[in-house]
C-alpha cells in the first residue's frame, strides 16, 4: 500500500474504502515507513498481554533498529536471553520446516470450529487468494508465486497459530503428555500418538506432523477421511 497524502494514491480503490473503514491502515510516504510499523508494535504490546511476535526473516533487521529506536525492549528467541517483560521475537521460516506444521494447525483449527475469524475484507481476500503448494511428502506451505494478489493476512494468521501449536507443545515437557493441553492445541478428534490404536480410524497430529514417523502415511489418510467426514457435515 503506498500513498503520498492520506490514502488518495492507494494502488487500488478497494484500498482506499479498508483504511476509511478502519480494517488497514496506510503509512505515510510511498514505502513502507519501518518507524511507523514499529511505534504500532509498540502500541498494540501496551495494550495486550502479546505473548510473541513471529517473524519472516526477511529484511526484518529494519524493523528492529526501529523498535530499538523508540525504546521497546525485545528479544529475539534463539539468539538472545529470555527477559522478562521484553517482547519476544520468533523468527519464522516460509518454508516447510515451519509452514507445514503451522497449516496443519491452522486447517485443524478451522474444520473444529475453534478458528473465528471476524467480518475483515483484508483477510477474507487473503485466505481466498492463498495457494497450497505440497511436496511429495505431504507438507504444505502457501505459494505467493502463485497468486498476482496479495496473501499477507492469511500467511500472518498460519505464523500466528503456529507459534501457539508450538508454544502448547513446550509447556509441562510435552503436550502429547497432557490431553486436555493436545485437544486444545489440535482439535478434540485428534489423539496423542501413543493412545492411538492402530486400527480404529483415530488420527494424531504428533504423527501426521512428522513425515518421517513409520505411521505418517496411514495417519495422513485418516486425517484426510476425518477431513472429508467434516466437509460433508
Amino acid at each position: 500500500l503506498r500513498t503520498v497524502t492520506g490514502v488518495q494514491t492507494c494502488a487500488l480503490p478497494i484500498y482506499v474504502e479498508w483504511v476509511r473503514e478502519g480494517y488497514i491502515e496506510a503509512p505515510p510516504g510511498r514505502a513502507v515507513d519501518y518507524g511507523f510499523v514499529a511505534q504500532r508494535i509498540a502500541e498494540i504490546a501496551s495494550d495486550y498481554d502479546v505473548v510473541a511476535l513471529a517473524y519472516d526473516r526477511w529484511r526484518i533487521e529494519s524493523l528492529l533498529r526501529e523498535l530499538t529506536g523508540i525504546g521497546v525492549e525485545a528479544f529475539v528467541e534463539g539468539k538472545e536471553r529470555d527477559r522478562y517483560g521484553a517482547l519476544r521475537l520468533v523468527p519464522f521460516g516460509q518454508g516447510w520446516r515451519d509452514m507445514a506444521p503451522a497449516i496443519d494447525a491452522l486447517e485443524i483449527a478451522i474444520l473444529e470450529r475453534r478458528f473465528q475469524h471476524p467480518v475483515c475484507p483484508p483477510l477474507t481476500m487473503c485466505f481466498a487468494n492463498a495457494v497450497a503448494l505440497t511436496d511429495a511428502s505431504g507438507n504444505r506451505k502457501m505459494d505467493k508465486s502463485a497468486t498476482r494478489f496479495r496473501i499477507d493476512g492469511a500467511v500472518a494468521t498460519a505464523m500466528a497459530i503456529g507459534v501457539k501449536a508450538r508454544d502448547q507443545a513446550d509447556v509441562s515437557g510435552s503436550i502429547y503428555d497432557d490431553p486436555e493441553a493436545y485437544a486444545e492445541a489440535f482439535g478434540k478428534n485428534a489423539m496423542p500418538a501413543k493412545q492411538v490404536a492402530a486400527d480404529n480410524g483415530e488420527w494424531s497430529a504428533e504423527i501426521i506432523a512428522d513425515p518421517a514417523h513409520p505411521m505418517f502415511a496411514e495417519h495422513k489418510r485418516r486425517f484426510e477421511a476425518w477431513q472429508d467426514r467434516q466437509w460433508d457435515c
